[in-house]
């Protein structure tokens, strides 16, 4: 038997499949939005995961000059 899952269905499953670590970012995408697609929700964690890269980028930066004083 096949099911054919519709982009927004597709998008709730990905979200309720993500960890517990994600539960604020579940929140907020599930609460901001009337329609949610699953292009939405892959963009909504891309963009997450960017700014945690930049985030974690210039911490790391800034405790490497903290040790070399």
């Amino acid at each position: 038997m096949e099911v054919k899952y519709g982009k927004e269905d597709l998008g709730l499953i990905l979200l309720c499949s993500l960890p517990s670590s994600y539960s604020n970012f579940r929140d907020t995408i599930l609460y901001s939005h009337d329609t949610l697609t699953l292009n939405e929700v892959y963009e909504a964690l891309h963009a997450m995961e960017k700014v945690k890269e930049m985030v974690s980028a210039s911490s790391s930066s800034q405790a490497k000059g903290l040790f070399v004083r």
